[in-house]
């Protein structure tokens, strides 16, 4: 192919190596790709602010524009922007993560919102992520558990309240009860530690008992089997 010399580094190049304009006779600008690229990068940074400015007002007025482009843009590309997020996430996993728990805390409560949401918008999308990941889950739940064991503990009492049919289920805290009953078995009447505690039910879960505060007492672990849900014992009053 024929060579042409390029304006600014004076350097005879190949052809190929300019860019194509149509006003030119010759059908090709004065300097090569790389200098027209040093020239553009040192024109932008000169003129930085005014570009910025000019960029988001042309945007604010061009909305309808940029949204149709950008999904045309991503319809035809949607397997190379899995493949970029895929290996975006893996590389930045420890920031990402990091950036949605502060995000979290910042409004807990519109973060539960919004994802319970999305799984009642998407059920499909939750089923099959569940399926492709069931067993990544299992190790992160097991290991949240193993990290927070008084929520593992909340979380199996109320399991067991459901089963068996409650009325009315709330989370229960084993401190608080500790705390309001003073550390005291409500069946012995003696002094309880963390060791052997346990939450009983006052009126039992299998005679309809609710899964509620007002139903709790603190108890010894094997006071609290020994009693079970037999009716020849009767049911303590709360210690207050």
């Amino acid at each position: 192919m024929p060579e042409k010399i390029c304006s600014m580094c004076h350097e005879e190049k190949d052809i190929s190596q300019f860019h194509r304009n149509r006003k030119r006779k010759d059908g090709y600008r004065y300097e090569c790709k790389a200098c027209s690229k040093k020239e553009s990068s040192r024109h932008y940074f000169a003129h930085k602010p005014y570009i910025q400015k000019h960029t988001r007002e042309y945007r604010a007025t061009h909305k309808d524009l940029y949204k149709s482009k950008k999904r045309a843009w991503d319809d035809s590309n949607q397997e190379h922007i899995r493949e970029y997020t895929h290996n975006y996430y893996y590389a930045n996993i420890a920031t990402i993560l990091e950036k949605a728990r502060i995000r979290y805390w910042e409004n807990p409560e519109l973060s539960r919102q919004k994802t319970r949401q999305f799984r009642l918008d998407n059920p499909a999308y939750s089923r099959t992520y569940y399926e492709i990941n069931k067993e990544a889950l299992r190790i992160q739940r097991a290991l949240f558990y193993q990290k927070h064991p008084e929520k593992a503990r909340k979380k199996r009492m109320i399991r067991r309240a459901r089963l068996r049919n409650a009325p009315r289920i709330e989370a229960i805290d084993h401190e608080e009860i500790a705390a309001r009953d003073k550390w005291t078995c409500h069946i012995c009447h003696k002094r309880v530690n963390r060791k052997n505690w346990s939450i009983d039910h006052l009126v039992p879960l299998i005679d309809n008992g609710s899964h509620t505060m007002d139903n709790v007492a603190l108890a010894h672990r094997r006071c609290n089997s020994k009693r079970g849900a037999w009716h020849t014992i009767p049911v303590q009053l709360r210690l207050y």
